[in-house]
């Protein structure tokens, strides 16, 4: 099955390259080199603009820089083009409003200026560009247009910078790859049905920034500010089940909600099953809240590491309002949250919208503080806490309205008026402690919490947790930093063990210490947090691989599974953490070691599995099954993961570093 993947993403790679080839060598064959620098129709002074598109399939210029070509024509191309701008020359619309080039073949735009290309008059045509097939802009600047690109095909945006644009600035209908660009003051700023957006800038849109229509989506280290609407909508309208992913993102000081979720269903009927992961995001200051959670036509969101700092609502929810569906959220930090109405971190309402199931919250590993509203922190319907801690918030801890929740070895102290306004009895399950009488069943405990809110050695929370649901999902054995929990006598109460130890990797790399509610609030990708892989069906105890056998060469044991899932590589096989033992007998050791040399400090866009790279590996020409890390080719790994990659996710990657962030 591999073998015949392989030979897919083969035959997919070779077609690209011979369909880029064939354009490279049509362009070379045939340049044009623009002199009339004033505009596309310019007699009397060399070759002008008008000339060069209808003569060949690369287009140069020789004008003198900061040129401005007026353009008056409208294009329509029957094959390719390469346009380079070399850095000098603008090409002015005027506004007009007919789309400057229409091309049923590829395009590539680089290194060159446009403006002033007016709103089209028959939409979604882009003024400047409508592409029905595959395009490229690659260091290009857009200014003072509307509406400017529709891209229909695959569409390839790198370094290039868009500012003051009306309407939608970029409308990718088919894949998009975006890279490394900036969007300033537009109105939105693009529209996508699925692809990847990474290290790009939304700043001060006065609409939407990005909206997703559909997935597999990859919205990876961006940042969003002071955007006036919404930073990022996402649709729930595609069936499927590949995930919206978002990733080490910043969402500051917008207008709008961080993320809103647009339910594009008809009724309450449908299959739609795609699931939204957000792990090591920042929201902080967004002035409509973080999250509106519909999520009643998808199968959830998932968030793992998010920061939530200082969001303000006037309505439900600063964290989030969760309408439908389910939210999951673990190992956050949610401090200085407000709310106008309802649930001043979490909001879930007690009612589905149009005949669908009412919403649901799950939090574990958490640590909610000096959140405020006018009735509680956590508000509403069907809320799950496990292992929590809500502390020092003005509005009462828990204010549940029914007896679907349920609250298990969470901690509550110093919440004013109350740590709880309501929780009946009935919800609150085994391992909770809270510092008032208002819990039923709850006598009142002072925690004795640190400054960090870790409970000291003398804490009645340590040992007072339910063992079996600190070992059971969500909590799976571990703390909000990730270290182990106890797994007999009781396990700490609320969002922390003990207090965070520095982890140490196997390749002897020493990570900074791990912060937690401290002044700087950090809590991002860059601290070492990272998700342990999910435990096999029907295995017991923690998913770190214990003990190693120490190689023959005196290497040690292999990296902690953690560790190797904050680098993107997990695993399918149930055996793995036993192989990863075992360095006499299996490569898993030695292999694991040189992934972790390979790949620090970057790692993999999307994860691949490890006993799929070994497999790809030890199946390669000319190598040996490793021992030792010095025993293991680089380039033969680079292969492994890169074949790995493509067979896992599409888009794939056409080369190792494709597949890096």
């Amino acid at each position: 099955m591999r073998s015949q993947i392989a030979l897919h993403v083969t035959v997919f790679v070779i077609a690209s390259c011979l369909s880029s080839l064939a354009l490279a060598s049509r362009a070379a064959s045939a340049e044009a080199i623009v002199t009339a620098c004033g505009s596309d129709t310019q007699n009397g002074a060399g070759t002008n603009l008008a000339q060069a598109i209808a003569s060949s399939g690369s287009i140069r210029f020789q004008c003198p820089a900061n040129s401005v070509i007026t353009v008056t024509g409208h294009y329509k191309l029957k094959a390719g083009l390469v346009m380079d701008g070399g850095g000098a020359v603008t090409l002015d619309g005027g506004g007009m409003q007919d789309p400057f080039i229409t091309t049923w073949t590829p395009i590539a735009l680089r290194n060159i200026g446009l403006r002033n290309f007016g709103k089209p008059p028959v939409l979604p045509d882009g003024s400047a560009l409508h592409a029905f097939g595959d395009a490229q802009l690659d260091h290009v600047t857009l200014e003072a247009s509307a509406g400017a690109f529709v891209i229909e095909g695959k569409a390839e945006i790198f370094d290039s910078r868009f500012a003051s644009n009306t309407g939608t600035v970029i409308h990718s209908k088919g894949t998009l790859d975006a890279r490394r660009n900036r969007f300033d003051g537009n109105e939105i700023a693009l529209f996508m049905n699925m692809g990847t957006v990474s290290g790009s800038s939304f700043s001060h849109q006065s609409g939407t920034a990005i909206t997703v229509g559909s997935s597999p989506t990859l919205i990876v280290g961006n940042s969003f500010t002071e955007n006036d609407g919404t930073a990022l909508a996402i649709g729930q309208g595609a069936s499927g089940t590949s995930p919206v992913t978002m990733r080490a993102n910043v969402f500051a000081s917008n207008g709008g909600r961080a993320i809103a979720f647009l339910d594009m269903s008809s009724g309450p009927g449908g299959s739609v099953h795609v699931p939204f992961i957000s792990s090591y995001n920042r929201f902080e200051a967004n002035r409509a809240g973080a999250i509106a959670a519909n999520l009643a036509h998808s199968a959830g969101m998932q968030s793992t590491g998010d920061i939530f700092l200082n969001n303000v609502t006037p309505k439900d929810g600063g964290v989030a309002a969760v309408t439908g569906g389910l939210l999951q959220i673990s190992h956050a930090l949610m401090r200085g949250n407000r709310a106008g109405g309802r649930g001043a971190a979490i909001f879930v309402a007690e009612k589905g919208q149009l005949g669908m199931p009412p919403g649901r919250a799950l939090i574990a590993n958490s640590l909610a503080i000096d959140n405020a509203g006018p009735g509680g922190i956590f508000e509403g319907g069907t809320i799950t806490l496990t292992n929590v801690t809500v502390a020092n918030n003005a509005g009462a801890g828990l204010l549940l309205s029914n007896d679907s929740a349920r609250i298990t070895n969470t901690l509550l102290s110093n919440n004013r008026p109350s740590d709880c306004g309501h929780a009946s009895a009935a919800v609150l399950a085994g391992g909770n402690i809270a510092s008032d009488g208002s819990c039923p069943g709850l006598r009142p405990t002072d925690s004795l919490l640190d400054t960090l809110y870790v409970p000291m050695a003398a804490s009645p929370a340590r040992g007072a947790g339910d063992s079996a649901a600190c070992q059971a999902a969500p909590v799976d054995g571990v703390d909000l930093t990730f270290e182990k929990r106890a797994t007999s006598g009781g396990c700490t109460a609320g969002a922390f063990e003990q207090a965070p130890d520095i982890k140490k990797l196997a390749a002897g790399i020493s990570l900074p210490p791990e912060t937690h509610a401290n002044a700087a609030d950090d809590f991002t990708v860059a601290d070492g947090y990272k998700p342990p892989p999910k435990r096999p069906a029907g295995s017991s105890g923690s998913s770190n691989p214990g003990p190693g056998t120490t190689s023959p060469s005196g290497e040690g044991q292999a990296p902690d599974l953690i560790i190797l899932a904050g680098l993107g590589i997990d695993y399918s096989d149930p055996g793995v953490p036993e192989w990863l033992r075992n360095s006499e007998y299996t490569p898993y050791p030695a292999v694991a070691r040189a992934l972790v040399t390979l790949l620090t400090p970057r790692h993999l866009k999307q994860p691949v599995y490890l006993d799929v790279i070994i497999w790809n590996y030890e199946h390669s020409t000319g190598v040996t099954s490793p021992r030792t890390v010095d025993a293991v080719n680089p380039d033969v790994l680079k292969k492994a993961i890169l074949e790995g990659y493509n067979s896992r996710h599409q888009p794939g990657g056409r080369s190792f570093e494709d597949i890096l962030l």
